[in-house]
């Protein structure tokens, strides 16, 4: 199981001093997409604010899907070219902002398709040499730690579930603490689901099934336990930060007439999952973007991304599930 018990070194201290007076910029490079914030940290509003506490001064993101670059374990030449530029950009902004690319108040992590490209390392050094900034690899069970500590944020005390669902892994982790008592790193992606079932179109039952049982095969064999007994009591809370479950909400937010943006506190049930996959499959791509409250650029991995919300449930026990928008780079910031 790739799980830690306790997860001391996940200290958000120990990625980047991000707590000293003034500004930092935060950057998480996943495998759908790249985002840098700059942000100033509000801790005392932490609890009560949707944002986690940040007061976000700049922010940028670029669409890199490297969880589909990956080719034969590496990225090529101009997968490699876009995210130097990428990070160039990232860099700018930040200095337009007083934050100094080499400096402690400059935060980056990267996450799972960086985790396995053979040539991270050569890409992490041209990142540094190129932009000053220096990109850190975070491996799995700090991912989920620090998804963790995040939802944390919102939830002060009782049993709390995490999840966060990316493009090329999803991070559950529970406990009763302030860090985790488990985390566990699964490799199950919107995008890479997606790309594996050709997800992004009209699908069919036996395509979906499929699709169903790769991602229930992958949390078996990622460590994930069924019905974990410590999640079974009454009060344990679920909360979703990912990008994926605050898509899935403003679909159902714009369905029942309200403000698609207002996602955070939503609860998604299993009716409501099963009225997005069922949606989302009996339309082709074009279809799909012309949905309410559909963000254009998430609209072809969005089933992949539900589907992995409706096995996570089934896994953990708890399908009702309570929508945060805090996520890792908010545990960076506090």
């Amino acid at each position: 199981m790739r799980t830690s018990t306790p997860l001391e070194t996940v200290a958000p201290s120990s990625l980047g001093d991000v707590t000293a007076p003034g500004v930092a910029a935060l950057i998480d490079i996943g495998s759908a997409s790249a985002v840098v914030q700059v942000v100033a940290s509000n801790p005392t509003s932490i609890r009560d604010d949707p944002r986690g506490g940040i007061i976000e001064l700049a922010r940028d993101k670029v669409s890199l899907r490297l969880g589909a670059a990956l080719i034969n374990g590496r990225f090529d030449d101009a997968t490699v070219e876009r995210v130097v530029a990428t990070l160039c950009r990232f860099a700018a902004l930040a200095r337009r902002n007083g934050v100094d690319p080499a400096s402690s108040a400059m935060v980056a992590v990267a996450t799972e398709a960086m985790r396995r490209a053979e040539n991270a390392p050569a890409l992490c050094a041209a990142i540094a040499r190129e932009s000053g900034i220096t990109l850190r690899v975070i491996d799995g069970t700090t991912e989920a730690a620090l998804a963790f500590m995040a939802a944390r944020m919102r939830c002060p005390a009782g049993m709390l579930v995490s999840v966060d669902i990316g493009g090329g892994s999803t991070e559950v982790a529970w406990g009763q603490g302030a860090q985790p008592d488990v985390a566990v790193s699964v490799s199950a992606g919107a995008v890479v689901l997606c790309g594996r079932y050709g997800l992004s179109g009209v699908v069919d039952a036996p395509t979906l099934d499929a699709a169903r049982a790769d991602v229930d095969a992958l949390l078996a064999g990622g460590g994930l336990p069924r019905h974990p007994p410590a999640l079974m009591s009454a009060g344990t809370v679920v909360l979703g930060t990912s990008g994926s479950i605050q898509r899935v909400a403003k679909l159902l937010c714009a369905r029942q007439g309200n403000d698609p943006d207002a996602v955070d506190g939503r609860i998604i049930a299993a009716d409501d999952l099963k009225w997005v996959i069922d949606t989302l499959a009996s339309r082709d791509l074009a279809a799909r973007k012309d949905l309410a409250g559909m963000d254009v650029e998430r609209a072809d991995v969005l089933l992949a991304g539900a589907v992995i919300i409706e096995r996570v449930a089934y896994w953990l026990g708890h399908d009702e599930w309570r929508v945060a928008t805090t996520g890792l780079r908010t545990a960076l910031a506090a």
